[in-house]
């Protein structure tokens, strides 16, 4: 579904998305390069890419490798 607005997600229309946090190999949280939509739960490593409907790149997570539970990209 493409959104209507001009600045929403072009899966679902949620209109905001928040940067991702995931715990590092210590178990401490972390900010990583990406972001979620709010509505969808998308993630993706450009806010444009999110808007405009571009080809998504997955960003990495911090320590994916050594938690259990987290999802892994590539």
């Amino acid at each position: 579904m493409r959104a209507t607005q001009p600045y929403a997600c072009r899966r679902c229309g949620a209109r905001a998305y928040r940067p991702v946090i995931a715990r590092d190999g210590s178990g401490a949280l972390r900010a990583t390069s990406g972001y979620r939509c709010t509505g969808c739960s998308l993630v993706f490593a450009d806010p444009r890419a999110w808007r405009d409907g571009e080809a998504l790149a997955a960003p990495p997570v911090v320590g994916a490798a050594t938690r259990p539970g987290l999802p892994e990209f590539e």
